[in-house]
């Protein structure tokens, strides 16, 4: 088992999320767009070898409403992992900075498993 997959486990184990239904087939993602990339800045690998799959604020609201995910972190770059208990690890750039603590905190969601760069 890597680091990483170690790292997901006791996350999912920490925050004691239940997921419905089987885990999702995984299907190669398409490639990002070379503007999305070069944003990335310092995570540009990471996110690129991680398999991370860029979804709109609007839709990682929608997920984070959902109540599956088992914590991500936010970047000085603007972007915000969000990692679920299903195994998606997804990638959202906010509208602007800190908009996801007061999304969670407007919304009473607990950000247990979250950081910040």
């Amino acid at each position: 088992m890597t680091l990483r997959a170690a790292a997901v486990v006791a996350l999912v184990l920490a925050a004691g999320c239940a997921c419905p239904g089987p885990a999702p087939v995984e299907t190669p993602l398409p490639p990002p767009p070379a503007d999305v990339v070069e944003s990335w800045g310092r995570q540009r690998d990471f996110f690129l070898e991680g398999g991370f799959e860029i979804l709109s604020w609007e839709d990682a609201k929608a997920l984070l409403l959902e109540r599956t995910y088992t914590g991500g972190k936010q970047y000085h770059t603007g972007w915000l992992t969000i990692y679920t208990c299903d195994g998606r690890r997804v990638v959202t750039k906010q509208p602007e900075i800190d908009a996801f603590e007061r999304f969670m905190r407007e919304r009473s969601l607990p950000t247990t498993g979250f950081g910040t760069e």
